[in-house]
């Protein structure tokens, strides 16, 4: 179906309310050279003859597709090759790309499964930057850049010095793929990136996966979005002996899940993993999003798995040596859990030295820890949750804890073992010899069932924060808390410091949609049907203004903006941050709950609910318009001579004999049906289902016809002939109102007068 022009004039008042310089090519043997390289087959054969120090310049905007191998090379040099876009000095140094800054790049694409880049065996000093890495549409990609070899048992021959800066790297096909990177590999950084749309609902998808290789591993300013896991560490046969990612840096990265996947159903699992890895700071970063889904809702898991073989060929896992601090966890059911040994493999392994210090978490309502299989040596200090409902839950022992100068609320179960209840008795036996003081707990009544030296209130507000409300979780000078950690300081996390870890990483925080009211978008009224537009009304359900122009209708305004009607996608046609307007999807089925659900990048609002006895087979509504300085609120209706009636036409009122079209929407299924979010067809043209009838001052008016409106989405004009008998009162004085399957309209004003006298 082509595409048209949406007119929306009548609806508007519905909601009044230069070209490169070429490079000049040294001297073979001479010193390092700038290659250009201006299509795909170009690409290889400059990849298999640079040397050390080259740098081979890809057009911006130009598209390489094909897949392209790194090779080893020969000598001792350390010098760098690099391969980047013509366009980089348009992509400032230091400051991560965006899917904005694409034309600027220059795009390598994969038409089949194979990675777009493999870097080979023994392959060395390669920095890569201002590239645009995906795949074609229709094509699931198991890894888009693959670093190494899984199978690999030496790590002299995995790669090495590899670097990736202020590159876009993303899924491109609607089926999903499985990862972005799959590290396996000595010293590799990727920095200033964007990795983004890694999904699958069949296996575990991520952004970034680092597997069978010792590190370092640098990662710094990215944006990683990935369902299974953004970025997963281990969780792999490795091919080294006794090989554990080690040494990794983790710092300012935005890792992130879309709230719409949730509907999606995508396999999800959490936002960030540790299964091997040794000598971890992950500091100043923010992890976003996560739900129930493939587990139970975990954001920040550290679960050693026993998947490798030590030297002597014994099975080997490890997790030590992890400090997790500066961070912001947002919106998961449940915070950290920490698994000390492979239950999957006779409890092999060990978990140790894991230090959480100075994070804030926002919206975790369930479990904040969890501790199975006996964790070694936890440190647990000037940490900040106030939503929580359990704030521990263990399995059985945890030795070398320490709980100490943090603000948790104590909630539902507390501090909980299995088979064992809640409070002292948990940490006598569960946490042998622990040291848990300092802290400002948030409980009723706790205060006997938890150790002393530690401060206890009641309730969120006996704290006396500055603006909890606002997530500003510094106490003011007569708080309670004031001074009661260690060496006269503040419990709870430093926001000074934080906010400086994390500042700039993410854009400044928006709340999560709030749904107020859903009504007839035509009318106000509260029956919906198929096909009706309906006006939401709330909070933060966008970040911009924007009407779309032109139909077919999107799904998604102002770039993340989505209308879930029992769960599918509402064709929107107008957001803003207090009201949207959307279609109801042709699958809403009358007299059933209608659930509304506004979704954004910053979360998901409640679920509203439509009444059954709300939700109609058709649901007649007349757009309105009103006149400045005056209450009355006058229909749409166009005389044969294309006059408006009413104020619109100067007073042009309708007269007995006068044919005229009545402007309408929410008359529900029609025949042949024209696709949600679209303008029908003129020819043949569509017709309601449904039985109609229009009355003037309670006076029925014979139907000459109801055709489709082919530029507007959803509405019809009904064609009558004002009947003779029509009682009509003064110009300003007269009702319509149109009635379907029982279901009538908000009455309406229109003027009319009596039939015109000739002299």
């Amino acid at each position: 179906m082509p595409r048209r022009k949406l007119s929306l004039a009548g609806l508007l008042w519905v909601f009044a309310g230069c070209e490169a310089v070429p490079q000049t090519q040294p001297p073979a043997g001479s010193g390092p050279r700038v290659i250009q390289v201006t299509n795909a087959g170009e690409l290889q054969p400059a990849l298999d003859a640079a040397r050390p120090g080259d740098t081979l310049e890809l057009t911006a905007g130009a598209t390489y597709t094909g897949n392209f191998r790194l090779p080893a090379k020969t000598g001792a040099s350390n010098d760098y090759i690099t391969i980047r876009t013509s366009a980089l000095a348009d992509l400032p140094a230091g400051q991560r790309v965006s899917p904005d800054s694409a034309p600027k790049m220059a795009k390598i694409i994969s038409n089949n499964a194979d990675p777009v880049l493999v870097f080979q065996p023994g392959s060395r000093n390669w920095r890569l930057a201002g590239l645009e890495v995906t795949n074609a549409q229709g094509v699931y990609a198991f890894d888009l850049i693959r670093v190494g070899e899984m199978e690999e048992p030496s790590a002299a021959r995995q790669p090495t010095n590899i670097e990736f800066d202020r590159l876009y790297v993303h899924n491109g096909n609607d089926q999903g793929s499985k990862r972005g990177f799959f590290f396996n590999s000595n010293a590799v950084k990727l920095t200033n990136s964007y990795v983004s749309d890694f999904r699958s609902n069949f296996q575990d998808a991520m952004a970034v996966a680092v597997c069978n290789g010792p590190g370092p591993y640098e990662f710094t300013n990215n944006f990683l979005e990935g369902a299974g896991y953004s970025i997963i560490f281990g969780g792999c046969p490795n091919g080294i002996p006794g090989v554990a990612p080690s040494d990794v840096t983790f710092t300012r990265n935005h890792v992130f899940k879309p709230m719409r996947w949730q509907q999606e159903r995508w396999v999800v699992k959490n936002q960030f993993e540790i299964k091997m890895g040794r000598r971890f700071r992950i500091e100043g970063n923010v992890f976003e999003n996560n739900w129930v889904a493939g587990q139970s809702g975990f954001g920040i898991l550290f679960t050693v798995r026993v998947d490798g073989k030590d030297g002597a060929g014994a099975p080997f896992g490890v997790i030590e040596d992890i400090v997790f601090a500066n961070n912001l966890v947002i919106n998961t059911p449940n915070g950290i859990n920490v698994l000390g040994q492979d239950d999957a493999t006779r409890n092999l392994g060990q978990t140790s030295k894991l230090t959480i210090r100075n994070n804030l978490f926002s919206g975790v309502k369930g479990r904040l820890f969890q501790f199975l299989q006996f964790p070694k040596d936890v440190v647990i200090e000037r940490n900040t949750a106030v939503e929580t409902g359990n704030l521990i839950m263990s399995e059985n022992q945890t030795t070398g804890f320490v709980m100490r100068d943090n603000i948790f609320t104590v909630s539902g179960l507390g501090i909980f073992g299995s088979g064992l209840g809640s409070g002292n008795r948990v940490l006598n036996e569960n946490f042998p010899g622990s040291v848990v003081r300092n802290n400002g707990f948030i409980g009723e009544n706790v205060s006997s069932f938890y150790p002393t030296g530690n401060t206890y209130v009641n309730k969120l507000t006996d704290v006396r924060f500055v603006d909890a409300a606002a997530e500003n979780y510094r106490l003011q000078p007569n708080s309670p808390f004031r001074g009661k950690a260690q060496n006269n300081r503040d419990p709870g996390a430093n926001m000074d410091e934080l906010e400086a870890a994390i500042a700039g990483v993410i854009p400044p925080r928006r709340p999560a949609p709030k749904v107020r009211a859903v009504v007839n978008g035509l009318d106000g009224s509260m029956p919906i049907s198929p096909g009706v537009l309906v006006a939401v009304y709330g909070e933060s359900l966008s970040n911009c203004v924007f009407q779309q122009p032109t139909a077919p209708l999107p799904v998604r305004l102002c770039g993340d903006t989505e209308i879930r009607i029992n769960g599918n996608a509402a064709p929107l046609l107008y957001a803003s941050p207090a009201q949207a307007i959307a279609q109801v999807p042709s699958g809403v089925i009358a007299g059933r709950r209608a659930d509304v659900q506004v979704v954004t990048g910053a979360g998901s609002s409640e679920l509203f609910y439509i009444d059954p006895e709300n939700v109609k087979p058709a649901s007649p509504a007349m757009p309105f318009y009103r006149v400045q300085g005056r209450d009355t609120e006058w229909v749409f209706l166009q005389h044969e001579d294309g006059k408006m009636n009413g104020p619109l036409g100067e007073g042009n009122p309708l007269r007995p004999g006068m044919k005229a079209a009545l402007r309408i929407g929410g008359l529900g299924k029609t025949t042949p049906v024209t696709p949600d979010g679209d303008v029908p067809r003129s020819d043949p043209p569509p017709v309601p289902e449904s039985p109609l009838e229009i009355y003037i001052n309670d006076t029925f008016q014979p139907l000459d016809l109801a055709r489709a409106v082919t530029t507007a989405i959803g509405m019809f004009d009904l064609v009558f002939t004002l009947a003779a008998e029509t009682p009509i009162g003064g110009l300003e004085e007269n009702w319509i109102w149109v009635t379907t399957q029982g279901v009538e309209s908000v009455r309406r004003r229109l003027q009319l007068a009596p039939a015109a006298v000739e002299n």
